[in-house]
C-alpha cells in the first residue's frame, strides 16, 4: 500500500489488511494475533504510532523533561528516517489503527511482511 504523506497525523484502519489468508487473527495458532508490517519511508521521515482507536494525535516533538516522571502518552511516536524501513510487530487484537504523519510531504509504503513465529 503506497500512501502520500503530509504533516497532518492520520489514522489508517489495519483490520482490513489481509495477513496470510485472512484479515482476522487465527485463535488456534500460537501468537496467531501477531503479524509484521514493513513500513518504508520513501521520501520523508515517517512518524507513527499503533493504537486501538483512531483518536490518537501524534506529537513527534513530545519529550519528558529531565528528571520528570516516566509516562507513556498517546502522543509519543516512533520515527522512521526517509530512505529506510522498519519491521513492526503488531497485535491484531489491540493494534487496530496505524497513525502516521510525515516530516514533510512524501510517500510511505506499508505492507504485510511476515508472520511472527
Amino acid at each position: 500500500i503506497r500512501i502520500t504523506l503530509d504533516t497532518t497525523a492520520r489514522a489508517y484502519d489495519l483490520r482490513s489488511m489481509v495477513f496470510g489468508r485472512s484479515a482476522a487473527p487465527d485463535p488456534t495458532v500460537p501468537n496467531g494475533d501477531k503479524v509484521m508490517l514493513r513500513i518504508r519511508a520513501i521520501t520523508a521521515d515517517v512518524h507513527y504510532y499503533l493504537a486501538s482507536d483512531d483518536t490518537v494525535t501524534l506529537d513527534n516533538t513530545a519529550v519528558i523533561a529531565a528528571g520528570g516522571a516516566m509516562t507513556l502518552l498517546g502522543t509519543f511516536c516512533d520515527t522512521i528516517p526517509a530512505g529506510t524501513f522498519e519491521d513492526v510487530t503488531i497485535s491484531r487484537d489491540s493494534d487496530k489503527y496505524l497513525h502516521i504523519k510525515g516530516s514533510a510531504a512524501g510517500t510511505v509504503v506499508i505492507r504485510p511482511s511476515s508472520m511472527v513465529g
